[in-house]
């Protein structure tokens, strides 16, 4: 045990407080002069310390200093200290043989490793920034070398996706599919009924309803997207005084509900109203009949819906006595309103025109002298569902 800690102070070189420091990467070949100079001063404090010499001749015994060879000897004194001066290395013998600690050839930077490879303990340079040490393993010298992400090998575990992964061990997801899919990997097809979004953009059928019905839920839909119209408003009936104006046009409603079963279907007809009842109920009421030569129908209202508008008024009739009708008021998205009839102040006026379907409001009778003319019915409702 002394003579290793006789050794690794004369490799510190540690001296009195005021003592100087040897130069590690002096090289002392052999048998060459050691000499105060380059020992800068502390050649006595290691001498007197060590209670030995730096053997110069190598023929000294005890092995109380480091011998400078150009070949190691043969193993067998523990404690013994040789610089190699043929890779500069010192190499201490452990009784078996020499093992090598310091290697002095190149000047040591920050970031360099030192590893055995096998033989003697040689330096890794520092490597390009970025990259990372990497082990190859058994028999082999470590490197520095990047991330391959195509090679597997080289990486374990799942990048989340919400670290821009696919929450898979490999590029290629497999197993059975979740979610918006069905199926298995890499060839899943579309649930149609994880996601009500995806259902109701890409409608497979679209049902339409002229009078009231029930719809039928098939197994794989969960929601549905509605339109519903009133009934349109019937127009007022002209005379020999005066004509009729229009009758009002039907309400209208549209958007999604979610369905657990089969729904009931209501289309009203004239001035009746309609509606879809799954979990939500859109309905849109009726346009009203007009009764008079100045008061057209009020249109009706769509309520219940993502979407909900009024059915338009509609239009009173001229004020001349065998003037002609008003018009009816036309359903949103639907049917426009019928034409009021003509007025005739010598004879027959004209009749009103229906309202067409969906709810559009009946036109008002035209005004004449031969008597009272005919209005126009209003239009019946509609019910449209996409799934």
């Amino acid at each position: 045990m002394r003579k290793y800690l006789i050794t690794l102070f004369l490799l510190c070189f540690i001296g009195n407080a005021n003592a100087g420091i040897v130069d590690p990467f002096e090289v002392y070949g052999v048998n060459s002069e050691v000499s105060n100079l380059n020992l800068n001063g502390n050649f006595n404090n290691i001498r007197n310390w060590a209670n030995g010499d730096i053997d110069n001749t190598n023929s000294k015994t005890g092995f109380n200093f480091i011998e400078v060879l150009s070949v190691l000897p043969v193993a067998g004194d523990e404690g013994r200290t040789v610089f190699n001066t043929t890779n500069d290395t010192l190499n201490f013998d452990n009784g078996t043989s020499f093992v090598q600690a310091i290697t002095a050839t190149t000047v040591p930077v920050q970031g360099n490793i030192v590893y055995f490879d096998g033989t003697s303990w040689v330096n890794l340079d520092v490597g390009t920034s970025g990259e990372f040490l990497q082990t190859k393993g058994a028999s082999a010298d470590p490197i520095y070398s990047k991330v391959d992400l195509a090679d597997t090998a080289e990486i374990t575990g799942i990048l989340p996706v919400g670290s821009g992964g696919t929450g898979n061990t490999t590029g290629n997801p497999s197993g059975t599919a979740g979610g918006d899919l069905t199926g298995t990997y890499p060839d899943p097809t579309l649930n149609g009924t994880a996601h009500n979004n995806l259902t109701s953009a890409i409608p497979k059928n679209i049902q339409v309803f002229t009078g009231s019905d029930t719809w039928t839920k098939p197994a794989d839909v969960s929601i549905v997207y509605v339109k519903v119209w009133g009934g349109g408003g019937a127009g007022a009936t002209g005379a020999t005084t005066r004509s009729g104006a229009g009758g009002g046009g039907g309400g209208y409603t549209e958007g999604l509900v979610a369905v657990t079963g089969n729904v009931t279907v209501t289309v009203g007809g004239a001035t009746g109203t309609s509606s879809f009842a799954g979990s939500t109920t859109p309905q849109a009421t009726g346009g009203a009949n007009a009764s008079t030569h100045s008061t057209g129908g009020a249109g009706g209202v769509g309520s219940a819906g993502t979407i909900n508008l009024t059915g338009g008024t509609g239009n009173e009739a001229q004020d001349a006595g065998n003037g002609e009708g008003g018009m009816g008021g036309s359903a949103p998205s639907g049917g426009p309103g019928g034409g009021g009839g003509f007025g005739n102040a010598s004879g027959v006026a004209g009749a009103g025109a229906a309202g067409q379907v969906p709810g559009g409001g009946g036109g008002g009778g035209g005004g004449g002298s031969s008597g009272n003319t005919t209005a126009g019915a209003g239009a019946g409702g509609l019910v449209i569902v996409y799934y």
